[in-house]
């Protein structure tokens, strides 16, 4: 965080790099070398609860609001959490911005088709290869098609990529 109280990113070589911040969280020091926001990939979002559309409610002082604000449109944004901070509906204000990813200890929920994927239920998307042989179904256009083991999951007849998930 800088004098402004706005977050900047740093470099983190080692844990010499952190310092115990509010709450005995490991926070960069001062001195680490700050990163232009325009060469981060992923940025690992915290907050106090979630919702199910990927929006996020922090202590209410706006500073990964204003973080995110400054990201570059292809940097991914993820949340962590316990499932049990995740909640149907939280209030959404303009200036707030979204999740692209919301991990918890149960499921993931992705920005893309804003689904829901059980940590338990294993998908296969198009590509990877099958890990055990049975009776699979495409997600988006729900045929089924019988995978041996090390075949690689192909996409749906209407030539989507798609996910699999194994049924029988």
């Amino acid at each position: 965080m800088t004098s402004t109280r706005d977050l900047k990113p740093c470099r983190i070589t080692g844990l010499d790099d952190l310092a115990a911040g509010t709450f005995g969280i490991p926070e960069p020091v001062m001195s680490c070398e700050e990163v232009d926001v325009n060469e981060l990939d992923i940025v690992i979002v915290p907050g106090v609860a979630f919702d199910t559309r990927l929006n996020r409610l922090g202590h209410g002082a706006g500073y990964y609001d204003r973080f995110l604000a400054r990201l570059s449109i292809n940097t991914l944004k993820i949340g962590l959490a316990y499932d049990f901070q995740v909640v149907d509906s939280l209030p959404v204000e303009s200036h707030d911005i979204s999740l692209d990813m919301l991990i918890t200890d149960k499921r993931i929920i992705t920005g893309d088709e804003r689904q829901e994927q059980d940590m338990d239920e294993k998908l296969y998307r198009t590509g990877e290869k099958c890990i055990e042989e049975g009776l699979y179904q495409c997600q988006l256009s729900m045929e089924r098609q019988y995978y041996k083991k090390g075949d690689i999951f192909d996409y749906c007849s209407k030539g989507h990529e798609t996910r699999w998930k194994k049924i029988e």
